[in-house]
């Protein structure tokens, strides 16, 4: 491994304690180096590379002052997350995939209806005017379908994807008391918060 001086941060070790960290132009200013130099040059000056380990699958990544361990300097501590913490990061994706399903929109003989908020309140709107109003009306869905509505077809259609919502909703509850629920690491990983949502 070469060390590129004037970039990678190195530590000046001495009787294994870390004295400072800097670039090797740094911890020596008054001596040449060349662009780079090996990483056995440099452990003769008592200098080593600061390195940073690697986080694993449900691992954090701990800030921490850089340390001396096995003979290589780390600039951070790695630690296996909690059971709580596991939960809160499952709560936050079954979060995500909720809001993904409820807004994907409800298939209806081949006509996707919108089923976010303004699509509910646009379905909600059309059956309440034709429902004062009577007759037809035509309208053009947010997917680009062309649809003539009386009535009891905007009803209908209204009160499928409030189901389709409502749907959505009781998944979403029925995944949450799963993860809270979960009394180890294997029972909460085995929780797949993007199956079951009704389509």
């Amino acid at each position: 491994m070469k060390i590129k001086t004037n970039i990678t941060p190195v530590a000046h070790v001495v009787n294994d304690e870390i004295v400072v960290v800097g670039t090797m132009q740094s911890l020596f200013p008054r001596t040449s180096f060349t662009a780079y130099i090996s990483e056995e040059q440099a452990k003769t000056f008592g200098c080593f590379p600061v390195e940073k380990k690697d986080v694993g699958e449900n691992q954090v990544d701990v800030k921490t002052e850089p340390y001396l361990q096995d003979g290589v300097v780390y600039e951070n501590q790695v630690r296996n997350t909690t059971l709580a913490e596991r939960k809160a990061v499952k709560t936050r994706n079954l979060r995500t995939e909720a809001r993904r399903v409820r807004n994907a929109g409800f298939v209806i003989n081949g006509v996707t209806f919108q089923t976010d908020r303004e699509g509910q309140q646009d379905l909600s709107q059309l059956a309440d005017i034709l429902g004062r109003k009577g007759g037809t009306q035509e309208f053009v869905t947010r997917s680009g379908h062309v649809v003539n509505a009386d009535y009891n077809t905007a009803l209908a259609v209204r009160d499928a994807v409030e189901d389709y919502v409502l749907a959505t909703y009781a998944h979403e509850a029925k995944l949450q008391k799963e993860i809270d629920g979960a009394k180890t690491m294997t029972a909460l990983k085995n929780i797949d918060v993007t199956v079951g949502w009704p389509s």
